[in-house]
């Protein structure tokens, strides 16, 4: 008869003790749960739709390869002036530069 009341005892204390535990666990994920979700915070923003261009700008380091185009002139000489800058955006027909023409004006006589 012990050992039935005994077993009948510790049966009850097991139970009682895993009750205890999951309600304790329960509780547990509840406090870990409320503050996960307290803690992120979503941004929200209103914005008017316009109609517009686009600009997409690049900036990089690198190389490029730019093409070389060489001159051929029928004369020869000193450049007496440069009307561009390096980087000048320039057009058909533009005048770049100026030669020096001392050496091809006629002499006067002596």
């Amino acid at each position: 008869m012990l050992t039935k009341l005994y077993s009948n005892k510790f049966l009850k204390m097991v139970v009682l003790l895993a009750i205890i535990g999951g309600i304790g666990f329960a509780g547990y994920r509840a406090m870990n749960k409320s503050k996960t979700a307290s803690s992120e915070t979503v941004t929200a923003r209103e914005e008017t739709v316009t109609r517009g261009d686009i600009t997409i700008g690049f900036t990089g380091d690198g190389e490029a390869e730019i093409p070389v185009i060489n001159l051929d002139f029928s004369l020869s000489g000193k450049i007496k002036e440069i009307y561009v800058k390096n980087g000048d955006q320039i057009q058909e027909g533009q005048v770049l530069a100026k030669l020096d023409d001392t050496e091809c004006e006629p002499h006067p006589l002596r």
